[in-house]
């Protein structure tokens, strides 16, 4: 029994030695070479797009035997080795990468070290932008832009996607270069200290989704128009009237002094001076006039219907008067009226050819709108 026990056991030893012999054939083509060893591989990959390019930060983690950082794309065909220095340390690393065609790519990234040995790769994305993206831009539409004085002002249209401003350049009062800029959420946009005459160009700028680039449109001309302004009447004058009753308001010089407190009044004690009742003002030089605003009297409904002439000649009977603007207070103290043609002088008659009330008229003040 002891001698069968003795032979059994040889034979299984025998198998298991058999056995094992088997598994290592399976495994033995992998250590013929000695273990693989593998370089530090690089962390926290990010990419930025960009034109024909793409940026790529890392970091690499105690690594300073890696030599290189290889980037490939297309399929392995196209490469980027990039030499490196990392410390023993924590090393943010940036890179440039030459993305010519325009179009989205999927890019690998490894380490090799002093050794020969590579990382494990680490894949990313990135988009290439150039000029079919940039045929699908242009500047943002002007609506419109006008001077009055120094300062101009532009009116614009909707924004398009990936817009960042619009940059519009001209002329200083002092003869200097001057830009500003229109962010997205701005509809409109003042160029100050502007000089007279300044041409005024623009372009748009664009940055596309995770772009590390901006893309410039062309410089485009802006058309510019001149805005009516409200004449200075600081050395204006009023130098003829029909009539006034100056202890009442203060006298037809009130007209122009801007102060609607105060106010020229027709002659109302006995005996009334009739209809019509006019003033001539002298602005100093020869004005193009767009706009007039009458202030009436505070309160008082008496002036009803004015007219506007004017004339190089200040004579009030001058055949060279030209009417150009006339009107009816209908409510408050305010009447506006539009010049409809374009009529120069130097001298402004206001006329009043009617009254709510009998003889009587008052007018508080005339601001006077025009160019320049």
């Amino acid at each position: 029994m002891n001698r069968l026990l003795k032979f059994i056991t040889v034979i299984m030893t025998a198998g298991i030695f058999f056995s094992c012999d088997g598994m290592m054939d399976t495994h033995r083509k992998y250590l013929e070479g000695g273990e693989t060893v593998y370089a530090p591989k690089v962390d926290s990959l990010v990419f930025h797009n960009g034109k024909g390019r793409a940026q790529l930060w890392f970091w690499l983690l105690e690594s300073p035997n890696v030599r290189s950082v290889d980037i490939f794309w297309n399929a392995y065909a196209d490469s980027l080795i990039v030499p490196v220095t990392p410390s023993a340390g924590l090393d943010s690393l940036m890179v440039y990468v030459p993305l010519t065609e325009e179009r989205s790519y999927t890019v690998y990234v490894r380490t090799t070290d002093i050794f020969g040995n590579h990382s494990l790769a680490e894949m990313g994305s990135a988009t290439s932008y150039g000029a079919i993206y940039e045929s699908t831009l242009a500047n943002r539409g002007v609506k419109s832009a006008a001077t009055a004085g120094t300062v101009t002002e532009i009116q614009w249209y909707g924004i398009a996607d990936d817009y960042v401003c619009s940059e519009v350049r001209y002329t200083g009062v002092n003869g200097e270069a001057r830009t500003v800029r229109a962010l997205p959420n701005e509809a409109s946009t003042l160029c100050p200290d502007a000089k007279a005459g300044s041409a005024y160009e623009h372009r748009s700028l664009y940055v596309p989704t995770n772009s590390i680039d901006t893309f410039y449109m062309e410089w485009m001309p802006i058309t510019v128009t001149l805005a009516p302004v409200k004449f200075n009447k600081s050395s204006w004058s009023v130098i003829d009237w029909s009539d006034e009753q100056a202890d009442d308001g203060g006298g037809a010089v009130t007209l122009i002094n801007d102060n609607l407190g105060d106010f020229w009044h027709s002659h109302w004690q006995a005996p009334a001076a009739p209809l019509p009742h006019w003033a001539i003002i002298d602005m100093g030089a020869s004005k193009e006039i767009v706009k007039i605003d009458t202030y009436r009297r505070r309160g008082n409904t008496n002036t009803k219907s004015v007219r506007y002439y004017v004339s190089d000649d200040p004579d009030p009977d001058a055949a060279s008067w030209t009417k150009i603007a006339e009107g009816t207070f209908s409510s408050g103290d305010l009447l506006t009226l539009q010049v409809s043609e374009s009529v120069t002088g130097r001298y402004l008659k206001i006329y009043l050819p009617d009254s709510n009330n009998g003889q009587n008229t008052s007018v508080a003040e005339i601001d006077v709108f025009g160019y320049e």
